[in-house]
């Protein structure tokens, strides 16, 4: 008699698929952690490898196994891939008026609902410090990798416009070939909103294998960057979580608090970032045709 094939989910199988293909096949911990994901998907999404393991009583690394169980690399891809699942069935968008204008206001309003949670998660001591580390630096790199790279290129010229020179790398392999020079007093600032990005990941491991500091603008208080940050300042849910900050992905928030970041660093570096505040106005001015 030949031995009975078992059926496999397809490599683009959702994580929902997976879990009822190989559900049988897996550890009766990873098991827990299959049941929980296919019972509260939008929920469990919103949590980190460690908060699941804590909400479900099993280990951090049951998780991690329970993912690659079921195809994925660990428990960050299967997050994405079930936030990929899960944007197929995000609801028409509302709307306030008619047509085209009438879905932006209502987008409007729904991020201006949500701006009074940017600040709810930051705390002073790591504002004040991270002014202090970048005001006082050397040397200033800003990194970021897809949507947040425009917001990390906005920091950068906006320190350079007050006086405090920060260089801008864009590719993923630069990025680690000046982090890991970082000598002492450096900084790093680094965007990223999930704070799993797997260059800006890279770049923040390069780091920290420097002499260097890192402060990490993100949305999350834990991720896999975050633990490598000397200084994390995390922007509040102005959406709702992990799934909006994937499939809404607004930068809103990050860029109220990089012009917030850059006011503070000036003030710190006084009348000399004044002044050049005012010539590099001088010098956009003269970039402006009548």
């Amino acid at each position: 008699m030949e031995d009975a094939v078992t059926w496999s989910a397809p490599q683009d199988a959702p994580p929902t698929v997976r879990i009822a293909a190989h559900r049988s096949t897996m550890l009766p911990s990873e098991r827990r952690v299959a049941d929980a994901i296919a019972a509260q998907p939008a929920t469990l999404v919103e949590l980190t490898a460690q908060e699941l393991a804590e909400r479900i009583g099993v280990a951090r690394t049951t998780v991690i196994r329970a993912s690659q169980s079921l195809g994925y690399a660990g428990y960050t891809q299967l997050r994405l891939a079930l936030t990929k699942e899960l944007a197929r069935s995000v609801p028409a968008p509302r709307t306030v008026g008619e047509g085209m204008l009438g879905r932006l206001r209502a987008d409007v309003e729904e991020l201006a609902s949500g701006l009074h949670r940017l600040a709810s998660t930051l705390d002073e001591a790591s504002m004040q410090r991270a002014v202090e580390l970048v005001a006082a630096a050397p040397r200033v790199l800003v990194f970021g990798s897809g949507l947040s790279a425009t917001i990390a290129e906005d920091l950068s010229m906006r320190l350079t416009g007050i006086g405090r020179t920060a260089e801008y790398l864009l590719d993923p392999i630069s990025q680690q070939i000046a982090a890991v020079q970082l000598r002492d007093g450096d900084v790093a600032l680094l965007v990223s909103g999930s704070g799993a990005t797997q260059s800006s990941l890279a770049a923040a491991r390069a780091v920290a294998e420097s002499q260097g500091s890192l402060v990490l603008i993100t949305s999350f208080a834990r991720s896999p960057i975050a633990e490598l940050a000397d200084v994390r300042l995390v922007v509040g849910p102005v959406q709702q979580g992990f799934r909006d900050e994937l499939v809404r992905r607004t930068r809103v928030p990050h860029s109220i608090l990089v012009e917030f970041l850059v006011d503070r660093v000036g003030e710190a570096l006084g009348p000399e970032a004044a002044a050049m505040h005012l010539r590099a106005i001088g010098i956009l001015a003269d970039n402006i045709g009548e």
